[in-house]
């Protein structure tokens, strides 16, 4: 039975991926040795399962704008820094959140953050990949 791919394909493929195993392995022990936090994070990144907290968001009912309701999904207790961002406004806020095991918690226009349609909220942890999420038009 005749190989239908080109002569050297197999073994070309082969080197791409010792290559790109070896370059990982490079990178996280220069990362070890060297201290440096935010190439391990970006190595990191692909093998963490994402941070367990949903954000949803409902219209402010005693003012402007939108409230955004961060939801614990995990069964212990989070603390998170969020990240609030207005390309609009130019503005961008950071705080820490503490979620009890499966809690919600809420930050809206008292809180000193009023969520209109096309900003951005990033929620991180530590042990997590963070998670993005786009604030939407609410009807």
């Amino acid at each position: 039975m005749a190989d239908s791919a080109a002569p050297g394909t197999s073994r070309r493929w082969i080197k791409v991926v010792v290559f790109v195993v070896v370059l990982i392995v490079g990178i996280r022990i220069y990362a070890a040795l060297s201290g440096d936090r935010g190439i391990l994070d970006v190595v990191n990144v692909f093998s963490r399962p994402a941070v367990p907290v949903q954000v949803t968001f409902r219209k402010s009912q005693v003012g402007n704008g939108l409230v955004a309701r961060f939801n614990n999904e995990a069964p212990s207790r989070l603390v998170v820094k969020v990240t609030f961002t207005s390309a609009l406004h130019h503005e961008r806020q950071t705080r820490v959140l503490e979620l009890a095991p499966n809690g919600v918690s809420e930050v809206g226009w008292m809180e000193g953050w009023q969520f209109e349609p096309g900003e951005q909220v990033t929620v991180a942890h530590d042990d997590y990949a963070m998670r993005t999420f786009d604030v939407p038009r609410l009807r």
